[in-house]
């Protein structure tokens, strides 16, 4: 017996199983099968947001060089700071209800606190990088980079590598496949460069450095950096010397940095500090995050290809004024729910923190600007990442005192689901109403079901993700059988 077709009884009559239904199932209702045996109506659950539920450190004072990571192989968000003089981290893990953390960890390194931690983990080396400003520098920071090595709780690191002595405000992405991509603000030259970066064992080797071929005006300015993968590019999001907005296509030809080609963003303001970016790789697109000449978070969608870059809209998210810090916008992209999450500090104290979910090409507003919580503790910073089973991990950390619920210097940690379906798990279509618990006729495949209204006889008709009957056979539909007459669908059998 090798699939569930073989349970069933197959042919054309009236073919029907009885199984439970959890929740009450309409007639012509389709249905998935759950892993308990029971079966529920194929539906989408919309996005929805934990509350914030607990502190995973107690030194985050300088907040701004908060930073988090998920390692899948371990099942656990780790999140990172720097209180000034040293690295620190933490981590926690989420059952579905509630977080689990555990103890802020010794002194890791030497690391100060301008604004520049961020991880990049690499699946296929089940190892990050992450980049920081060290002590030195022209103006006394200096962007750095270490390889991490997780285990449990506990993270190991190696060496301190020098991505450039000028540099500062480093972020890192990378291929998935054992090559990283450090961007950083050129200090000296008023401009931004990148390094590329690759591991061995625990210590990171510097290949090419290139500052000159992004000559635009950096300084006080971050510049995150986004792979895109099904074009093997990727995109730094600058500023002009003009103080545009920016955005750099580049190329890595062996181990050097290669201008392809660059656009600027529209209504771009002065290039102020906020920003971020998040490649959509099952749109195939880039969001772009700033803020534009009113102070609003507004989202680029852009198409890249191997040697262009455009911007297709621009569009603002919320109409709200955002603060004016290094992290204030923090975007994930999920490829199990294919949405990209952004989170805004707002320049409010009644609603310091926005959030939205994005998909598509338009971009779609799957959860359009939401509070995210409501209280006068002020300003803060916002970290993001993208986690299992379709859900993002949040963090958050305030900048001041605050006047009332929240600890000033911890951070606390929340999750947001992404949209998400079961119509992979549908199994038939009732040919009856069934009370929830109680036990029912469900028309499998092979069958045929009587149930339905004002089908097209002769199409050919497919269970969408939201549960309906449609003729879209765009993926993830998922093809059921063919209308006979307006009310009955065949339901060939396709195993």
């Amino acid at each position: 017996m090798s699939n569930l077709s073989e349970l069933l009884p197959t042919g054309g009559g009236q073919n029907a199983v009885d199984f439970v239904a959890t929740g009450n199932l309409a007639s012509g209702q389709t249905v998935a099968l759950k892993t308990d045996g029971t079966v529920e109506a194929v539906a989408e659950t919309s996005p929805s947001l934990d509350s914030f539920q607990g502190v995973f450190g107690l030194s985050l004072s300088a907040s701004y060089s908060l930073s988090s990571v998920y390692v899948p192989t371990q099942d656990r968000t780790y999140f990172f700071w720097s209180d000034g003089s040293n690295m620190y981290n933490s981590s926690g893990t989420y059952n579905g209800t509630s977080w689990s953390f555990s103890a802020v960890s010794s002194a890791m390194f030497s690391a100060k606190r301008n604004w520049a931690v961020n991880v990049f983990y690499d699946s296929s080396l089940d190892k990050a990088v992450i980049v920081y400003e060290l002590t030195g520098g022209y103006i006394g920071r200096t962007a750095t980079a270490r390889v991490l090595t997780f285990s449990g709780s506990t993270v190991s690191f190696g060496s301190a590598a020098e991505i450039n002595y000028y540099g500062i405000q480093p972020d890192i992405t990378g291929d998935n496949n054992g090559v990283f991509a450090a961007s950083y603000t050129y200090y000296v030259g008023n401009s931004f460069g990148v390094r590329q970066i690759t591991i061995s064992g625990t210590s990171i080797v510097l290949g090419g450095d290139d500052t000159a071929m992004f000559a635009n005006g950096g300084y006080g300015n971050t510049a995150p950096v986004a792979y895109c993968d099904s074009i093997d590019r990727y995109v730094m999001e600058d500023v002009t010397s003009s103080g545009t907005r920016h955005l750099t296509l580049f190329s890595i030809v062996g181990t050097t940095p290669t201008l392809v080609s660059g656009v600027n963003l529209s209504s771009s303001g002065n290039g102020s500090a906020p920003a971020a970016l998040s490649w959509n790789s099952d749109a195939a697109k880039l969001y772009a995050f700033y803020e534009n000449s009113s102070t609003y978070a507004t989202v680029a969608i852009c198409s890249v290809t191997a040697s262009t870059i455009s911007v297709d809209s621009n569009t603002v998210i919320s109409s709200t004024t955002i603060a004016n810090n290094q992290r204030v916008f923090s975007s994930a992209y999920n490829p199990d729910v294919k949405q990209v999450f952004i989170g805004m500090t707002q320049s409010t104290t009644t609603a310091p923190v926005k959030y939205a979910v994005l998909s598509g090409t338009s971009p779609t507003f799957d959860v359009s600007a939401t509070d995210m919580y409501s209280s006068s503790d002020g300003s803060g910073v916002i970290i993001s990442t993208s986690g299992n089973a379709g859900r993002f991990y949040i963090g958050f950390a305030l900048q001041s005192a605050p006047s009332s619920s929240f600890v000033y210097g911890s951070g606390y940690a929340a999750t947001l689901t992404g949209t998400s379906n079961n119509s992979s798990s549908f199994i038939g279509i009732t040919s009856e109403a069934i009370s929830n618990a109680a036990t029912g006729a469900i028309n499998t495949y092979g069958g045929i079901n009587e149930a339905q209204t004002g089908l097209t006889i002769g199409s050919d008709y497919y269970v969408q993700t939201d549960g309906s009957l449609s003729t879209a056979s765009a993926s993830p539909a998922i093809k059921v059988g063919q209308a006979i007459s307006a009310t009955t669908i065949n339901m060939k059998d396709l195993t």
